[in-house]
């Protein structure tokens, strides 16, 4: 191999081995003109053990990255191989790395660890995540006694409880939160308004609904997805959406500029559209229910652009 590369005449300064670190390396780039891969950068899965797969993985995007360095010769391009790694596969090696803190601490908890390995819905999870290489989600259903341990898992038999807590308590917060900044006093009162606006009691019976419903649709998009990564683009859109809503009421109340809000109400809308967008793709009921919302919204944009008009410049 030697003779093959054109090194045959170079003198071997000397022969070691090195230990394999087990988890990836802060750095695999000296912010030069090296970087790292595969068993070098560290890239073994903790508590199984496993490399082959993410040293071919980590392989070809230090190749990508090489390419860009030799295309743009900026040695802070280096530094994107990791970050692209850690991006694809960084939540696997946290998880396995907690697994292997907790179960491989003591001789005790490894038994355990084995003795529930027995279990053939963890052998499932297990074998569906080394042939994905992605976390998957746990099946409620499989320890139930009867048929329903053999029934093919469906998407709604996960379970109900924490994403609807969790989607009652964000929309509370949301709520309480816009109609704490909502400020109708005497500045508010003062401006000029559309023939158009509904009455004030509309409001709050409106956003009461609107608030119910987005939730509900939160719920069932979640419950709906089909892997990890898409329950947590879900949840984050809405979160996106509620801190939107939010900054809505405070620019339009509490900042007193009706203009700034309208380009930001603008923001708010495209959240809601892409929200329908996204969970069409997984749940129609979802994106039905969010219909109410963007008409809502439509309405309020409306509001907001005749208030900037009759009384501007602000």
């Amino acid at each position: 191999m030697r003779q093959d590369m054109g090194l045959a005449r170079c003198e071997t300064i000397r022969r070691e081995g090195a230990p394999i670190p087990l988890k990836p390396l802060r750095r695999w780039d000296n912010g030069r003109d090296v970087l790292l891969a595969g068993d070098a950068a560290g890239v073994v899965a903790p508590a199984s053990g496993e490399g082959i797969y993410y040293a071919m993985a980590g392989g070809r995007i230090a190749a990508q990255t090489a390419l860009a360095f030799l295309a743009c010769g900026n040695p802070a391009v280096l530094r994107q191989a990791r970050r692209t790694f850690l991006r694809a596969h960084g939540r696997v090696f946290w998880i396995l790395g907690m697994m292997q803190y907790f179960w491989y601490s003591s001789d005790k908890r490894r038994e355990r660890f084995v003795a529930m390995c027995a279990d053939r819905d963890v052998q499932q999870l297990t074998w569906q995540a080394y042939m994905n290489k992605r976390l998957v989600r746990q099946r409620p259903m499989a320890h139930l006694p009867g048929p329903a341990r053999h029934r093919k898992p469906r998407a709604m038999s996960r379970p109900w409880a924490m994403p609807v807590g969790i989607a009652v308590v964000a929309a509370l917060v949301v709520a309480l939160l816009g109609g704490t900044i909502t400020d109708l006093g005497p500045w508010y009162q003062s401006l000029h308004k559309p023939a158009f606006t509904p009455p004030r009691p509309v409001f709050p019976i409106a956003w009461t609904l609107i608030f119910a419903l987005a939730a509900t649709a939160g719920v069932n998009a979640w419950r709906a997805a089909r892997d990890v990564r898409t329950s947590d683009t879900v949840i984050g859109l809405f979160a996106l959406n509620g801190f939107l809503n939010i900054l809505w009421s405070l620019l339009f109340f509490r900042v007193q500029r009706p203009d700034w809000a309208f380009f930001e109400l603008v923001a708010l809308w495209c959240s809601i559209a892409v929200l329908i967008l996204y969970c069409l793709r997984i749940s129609r009921l979802a994106a039905a229910l969010l219909l109410p919302y963007l008409a809502w919204v439509s309405v309020a944009g409306m509001l907001n652009w005749q208030v900037v008009q009759l009384n501007g410049p602000f």
